[in-house]
């Protein structure tokens, strides 16, 4: 979707990682709404509910856990916490213990590198209110061709319909429903805003060289260089991490918005693709306003 982003009045306090696997009920403060996109409407959104226009969004059903499923998620939590402590030891001058650092400094998932990445809206009417559901299908291409030796494509529109997008965008509380309920061979999803930019490196490093999973971002687009100062609120993935370097981290971003393929053409320039782009500006993408954050 690519709604302007809201005002920075609407920022809040950072949360937790917030497993959203039993959606609250609708209520009158958070049934879907065509009000504009204001502060006003954003903070009636239950945490994870609010879509790109700033509506709030319909909770998808989430099936319950597997087995399997929650106890990856505890491994996953677990490892997370512990490449946290070791970027955040690593910021400081300490020494992180050996078991704590990232298994290579650099990496990012061969599969994804390999891929050409499905446009948003291809193969769906050229649509612009799709990122959510065009970033997993990107994703989850990816997932299967590691798994069994091909890209499985699923069309956008299944996808969509998964995730209850409609013109007003994606929740990304209802990405990591979808993703729970029919991809439950791979593992288990959550989203949450992380507490720091190390937390969210320590993410994007678990989940693809551990897991070998993208991570959903929820993203405002105006801090990514590859923009060029444009602002959107989006949805696009991480496909790995740069650590060489500690004065200048980097992240894979994958990028399937194309306003030339939906447009024609574009006033600043063309953002599809892959990139590596600064963490400090991924971070700031991720945690400028109040409705974003991550699915992993």
């Amino acid at each position: 979707m690519h709604a302007p982003t809201l005002a920075a009045g609407v920022a809040g306090a950072l949360l937790g990682g917030v497993l959203l696997a039993t959606p609250p009920p609708v209520t009158a403060s958070t049934a879907p709404s065509t009000a504009p996109s204001t502060a006003a409407s954003t903070s009636s959104c239950a945490e994870g509910y609010t879509t790109e226009q700033g509506t709030c969004a319909a909770p998808v059903e989430q099936h319950p856990l597997t087995g399997a499923q929650r106890r990856q998620r505890a491994e996953k939590d677990e490892r997370i916490s512990t490449l946290h402590a070791a970027f955040v030891a690593q910021a400081s001058g300490r020494s992180a213990d050996d078991a704590a650092s990232p298994p290579v400094r650099n990496y990012y998932l061969p599969e994804v590198a390999r891929m050409t990445i499905f446009k948003e809206g291809q193969g769906n009417g050229r649509k612009s209110y799709t990122c959510g559901p065009a970033a997993t299908r990107n994703m989850v291409a990816a997932m299967y061709e590691h798994a069994d030796g091909s890209y499985k494509n699923i069309s956008e529109d299944q996808f969509a319909i998964w995730e209850g997008t409609t013109s007003n965008g994606t929740a990304r509380a209802n990405v990591a429903a979808a993703l729970n309920n029919h991809f439950s061979r791979f593992g288990s999803w959550k989203t949450w805003r992380p507490s720091d930019r190390f937390a969210m490196l320590a993410t994007i490093a678990a989940d693809t060289h551990d897991y070998h999973q993208s991570v959903i971002l929820n993203v405002d687009t105006e801090y990514y260089s590859f923009f060029n100062g444009k602002a959107l609120n989006h949805f696009d993935f991480a496909y790995g991490y740069d650590n060489t370097n500690a004065a200048k981290r980097m992240v894979y971003v994958g990028e399937e918005w194309d306003p030339v393929f939906t447009y024609g053409s574009s006033s600043y320039g063309n953002p599809y693709g892959k990139h590596r782009e600064q963490l400090w500006n991924v971070w700031q993408a991720v945690m400028h306003t109040s409705i974003h954050g991550i699915v992993a």
